[in-house]
């Protein structure tokens, strides 16, 4: 069976503790992983300082309403979330597997207004300690 997707790119969500699968959801990310490196001076000089991973948000979409807090309780319970992108024709383009003291910042549960099954959508914001990239090629940083 081949997969196509309608959009160039997807992205889904594997929440995981101890290597177990939580829960799978297709979702939207709304920026890459992203480090900050503040910058120190130094006897009049500026020097690369101390970096920290950004915040990230997703947003998980079509959920039913009594869903979202057994989402929110495994995502609290993960010990690491991946972020996997899929190209049009179904196949792994990127991961990222973000880990150590995982901690959700916000969640906020939007409803659909014109759905009859009250279905609506639920953003994540996440912050974590340490990420990695696995690229299509087998590329890892």
């Amino acid at each position: 069976m081949t997969v196509t997707f309608k959009k160039k790119f997807v992205w889904k969500v594997n929440a995981k503790k101890e290597g177990k699968v939580l829960f799978k959801e297709f979702c939207k990310v709304l920026a890459r992983p992203n480090i900050k490196i503040e910058e120190v001076e130094i006897n009049d000089e500026w020097i690369p300082g101390k970096a920290e991973w950004e915040h990230i948000s997703i947003k998980i979409q079509d959920i039913p309403p009594d869903h979202d807090s057994h989402l929110t309780s495994e995502l609290k319970n993960a010990d690491e979330v991946e972020l996997e992108m899929y190209g049009g024709d179904g196949s792994l383009f990127e991961k990222w597997s973000l880990k150590n003291d995982l901690e959700i910042i916000d969640c906020q549960y939007t409803p659909y207004l014109d759905d009859i099954d009250d279905r609506g959508e639920i953003t994540y914001t996440i912050k974590y300690n340490d990420c990695s990239y696995i690229h299509k090629n087998g590329f890892k940083t």
